[in-house]
C-alpha cells in the first residue's frame, strides 16, 4: 500500500485530500503544519508528500528543504494556490520534484505521482545499464 503526507493548514483541504487518498486504496496522513509533518516523514515514510506554499506558521519551501533533508526518496510536490514561475522554480531547487497550482484534485496529482515514478524508474534503469551513454551510429 502506497503513502501519501498531505501538509496544508486548511483542514478542509487536507481532510478532503486524505480521504481521496484512502478512496484509493492509500494510506493517508495529514498535518498542519511542519513539525508534525517532520515526525510523521520519519515514522511513517511515505512515498509521496504535498506540501502547501503557504503554511499559517512556516513556509513551505522551508517544510520542502526539512523532507528532502529526512527522506531523500520522498517524492514530494508543492501545492499553491499562488502559481508563478519564480515560485516554482525556487520550489524546485529545494527540493520538491513537482509543483501543482491549486484547485487540484486527487486525480491531478496521482497523475503527476505517477509521472515522477516512471522518470525514476527510468533513471533508475539507465543508471544500471552496461551502457550508460547512448551510443551514436557511427562512432568508433
Amino acid at each position: 500500500m502506497s503513502t501519501a503526507l498531505i501538509i496544508d493548514d486548511d483542514e478542509r483541504f487536507r481532510a478532503r485530500l486524505c480521504r481521496s487518498f484512502e478512496l484509493r486504496g492509500w494510506e493517508a496522513f495529514g498535518a498542519a503544519d511542519g513539525a508534525v509533518a517532520r515526525t510523521l516523514v520519519v515514522e511513517v515514510a511515505p512515498d509521496l508528500a504535498l506540501v502547501d506554499l503557504k503554511l499559517a506558521s512556516e513556509s513551505g519551501i522551508d517544510v520542502v528543504r526539512q523532507l528532502r533533508d529526512l527522506d531523500g526518496a520522498v517524492f514530494i510536490i508543492m501545492l499553491t494556490g499562488y502559481g508563478g514561475l519564480v515560485t516554482a522554480v525556487e520550489a524546485i531547487k529545494c527540493g520538491a520534484d513537482q509543483y501543482l497550482t491549486k484547485p487540484v484534485d486527487g486525480e491531478q496529482i496521482l497523475s503527476a505521482f505517477e509521472t515522477l515514478r516512471d522518470r525514476a524508474r527510468t533513471n533508475a534503469a539507465s543508471r544500471d545499464s552496461p551502457y550508460p551513454c547512448p551510443r551514436r551510429m557511427g562512432a568508433h
